[in-house]
């Protein structure tokens, strides 16, 4: 695997699994009505430890979908990805697509298999398409940002960096990249 793949499976994984071992409860996602306060409390100033408390809730949220047959395909897409089996995980997020196309989970995960696969425009996509189903899903922030860093765009990459510090500011490794694109810019390009 690449550099930066493993950089996005280091990243995002543990909360992948997090999500993946919670089980199921009533249905959620990014609609449900425990998340504004969850986020309120994420731009507040608390601990390391209770924002990564509030991030595993708030994945847990996004990852819960309610209907027992999308949560096993997520569960599986999602060991998928952790085995290296990315194109039979590319199939079983598109599978939940089908079913529901108004879950934004889904799309977030299909786009970090094809950001692990270098199909950089098409996560850009369903990057986007995340976002218009959950405008604060910091994780797809990071994601469009990581994409954009990809494809030569620091400009576009800084600034889908910045949107995600603003959702969630104990974003550090967000934050350090963000850094190191701001410093590599000239003054009047930021």
């Amino acid at each position: 695997m690449g550099q930066m793949m493993w950089r996005i499976l280091r990243i995002y994984l543990p909360a992948l699994m997090i999500v993946a071992c919670l089980g199921s409860g009533a249905a959620a996602d990014q609609n449900d009505q425990r998340l504004p306060p969850l986020f309120a409390e994420l731009k507040a100033r608390i601990s390391l430890a209770q924002a990564k408390l509030l991030e595993a809730q708030i994945w847990s949220i996004w990852g819960n979908h309610g209907r027992e047959d999308v949560e096993r395909l997520m569960q599986r897409g999602i060991q998928a990805m952790g085995s290296g089996q990315l194109v039979n995980a590319i199939d079983l997020f598109q599978e939940i697509i089908r079913i529901d196309p108004d879950y934004a989970e889904a799309w977030n995960k299909l786009a970090t298999v094809r950001y692990m696969l270098g199909e950089f425009e098409q996560s850009v996509e369903d990057v986007d398409r995340t976002l218009d189903l959950e405008p604060r899903h910091f994780g797809a922030l990071a994601g469009l940002g990581m994409n954009f860093e990809a494809l030569g765009n620091a400009k576009a990459a800084i600034n889908a960096y910045r949107r995600a510090l603003e959702v969630n500011p104990y974003l550090f490794s967000v934050r350090k990249r963000l850094k190191v694109l701001e410093d590599g810019l000239p003054e009047d390009a930021t």
